[in-house]
């Protein structure tokens, strides 16, 4: 837990001087797009603006996180997130410092971008925080690394929680918590095997 507390507080560093810079240039020059008149839009859109960001980060994660899994990358940057076992809250933010760059950069440059309101973009950064602290500490039913695979061999499911892997029903795969990648494995004539 040692190294995870010391990358994280190094991650949030990185995090801080991006959205430092980019508050102050707010406060003091007006230079993003965040406002504090209630009036300046109107009410339905701070919602919308809500899930605009989370939208948008949540893409932009999920394409820098497929990224950070290739293999080179995931030797030198990615792997410091993946060490983190058994997940705390730590890993939330246990990243190499090239992957906590393509985290820092999402909302400060959405704040140039797309209007919100100051207590919205509290809204977002607070969603995200929670939801990226317990996805890592997991849930009642498991932790953070976690997978469902059927094995072609037996034709059975698989789930895969951190280091557990249990034989499952098929009913048990599909449900609200459903977010990842479909893959079918294929052979040379692209047939199932």
């Amino acid at each position: 837990i040692r190294r995870e507390i010391g990358w994280s507080l190094a991650s949030a560093a990185i995090y801080g001087i991006p959205a430092g810079i980019v508050a102050f240039g707010w406060d003091r020059f007006g230079w993003t797009r965040i406002y504090s008149d209630w009036d300046a839009f109107p009410l339905w859109y701070l919602p919308l603006s809500v899930l605009i960001y989370l939208f948008a980060h949540d893409t932009w994660f999920y394409w820098t996180h497929r990224w950070m899994h290739r293999p080179r990358l995931f030797r030198v940057a990615h792997a410091v997130h993946h060490a983190s076992r058994p997940p705390t809250a730590w890993a939330a933010m246990s990243f190499h410092p090239i992957e906590a760059l393509t985290g820092a950069v999402v909302v400060p440059l959405l704040v140039f971008l797309v209007p919100i309101h100051i207590a919205m973009l509290g809204v977002v950064l607070t969603v995200m925080t929670v939801m990226g602290v317990t996805n890592h500490m997991g849930t009642l039913n498991g932790g953070h690394y976690t997978a469902f695979a059927r094995n072609a061999g037996d034709n059975q499911w698989y789930s895969f929680n951190d280091e557990r892997v249990n034989r499952i029903s098929g009913r048990e795969v599909a449900g609200p918590e459903a977010y990842v990648l479909y893959y079918e494995r294929m052979d040379q004539d692209g047939q199932p095997y």
